[in-house]
């Protein structure tokens, strides 16, 4: 069987590391385990990188039998629901979320086996599930607010009002400093009238926002 191997995109997230780090150590530490387009998870090197970043090479499972994995635990026992402040999801192991990141391709190539593609296929829809659970609960809690939200409510607030205050507040503002200063009006009260014209442009846009995020 051909020995599996993984692009520096998919050994990256395994070893939970940046494409760049990689890309530097394929220079250096992992030389002999590059052939120039994929990285061999069963050179020495592999496991000896792997291990100095405390993560565990899957391909070495495979050169020995697998034990039964454990049950994964979703939901916390009912007697003790989950309050507002405590959550009912049970913590995945990080090796699973390792296996989330590789492709199918880099999968069936490490466990070429039916019924160990079987447990990562499980394993991955169990972190799906409980990643969609955990923000659904974030979200109940009002720790998280939706994209359309902050675009509309936010980020196209400040942007109107930004143009407001380039175009219609830069030439207002202009023609009111320049009769003031030839008007011999004191500087003080000239920035006085500049703070309030700002205000004018910047006080609807708030109240805005505010509006927005109290009706989400």
């Amino acid at each position: 069987m051909q020995a599996p191997t993984l692009t520096k995109a998919e050994f990256a997230r395994l070893a939970g590391a940046t494409p760049s780090s990689i890309t530097r150590i394929c220079r250096s530490a992992l030389k002999d385990a590059w052939n120039g387009h994929r990285i061999d998870l069963t050179h020495p090197s592999v496991d000896k990188y792997l291990t100095s970043r405390d993560v565990k090479n899957p391909c070495s499972a495979r050169q020995r039998p697998r034990p039964a994995p454990p049950p994964i635990i979703i939901s916390a026992p009912a007697q003790e629901p989950a309050t507002s402040n405590q959550s009912s999801i049970a913590v995945i192991k990080p090796e699973l979320m390792a296996f989330a990141d590789m492709t199918l391709r880099a999968v069936l190539e490490i466990y070429g086996t039916e019924s160990a593609l079987k447990d990562w296929l499980t394993a991955t829809k169990t972190i799906e599930e409980i990643e969609e659970k955990r923000l659904r609960n974030a979200e109940r809690r009002g720790e998280l607010v939706s994209r359309d939200l902050v675009k509309k409510g936010i980020i196209d607030v400040v942007n109107e009002t930004h143009l407001k205050m380039l175009t219609d507040g830069s030439k207002s503002i202009a023609n009111d400093l320049c009769a003031m200063v030839l008007a011999g009006v004191e500087p003080q009260k000239i920035e006085v009238a500049v703070s309030d014209r700002l205000t004018k442009f910047i006080a609807p846009g708030k109240a805005r926002m505010l509006r927005a995020l109290q009706n989400a």
